[in-house]
């Protein structure tokens, strides 16, 4: 479930937020053709698959629960 995921998605994305504000706009994660950011798609995908209730998620930046909401919108699940 949904709660199991919270743990994971706080120290999947730890390193970033140890980074100097200089160093995190840098890093080749945000930078270049194949910049991926450091959002948790695997676990936004997750939620919508499952039909999860994501309310502890949506206090991490990492969450896209915007995507999520669009993709529940729709009815893609």
């Amino acid at each position: 479930d949904a709660q199991a995921l919270a743990p994971y998605l706080q120290s999947q994305y730890r390193e970033f937020f140890q980074l100097s504000p200089k160093a995190q706009k840098k890093t080749r994660r945000l930078t270049g053709p194949y910049a991926w950011g450091w959002w948790a798609m695997e676990v936004s995908a997750l939620g919508v698959l499952y039909g999860w209730d994501d309310g502890v998620l949506r206090a991490s930046p990492h969450y896209l629960g915007d995507l999520v909401d669009y993709a529940r919108a729709r009815g893609d699940a």
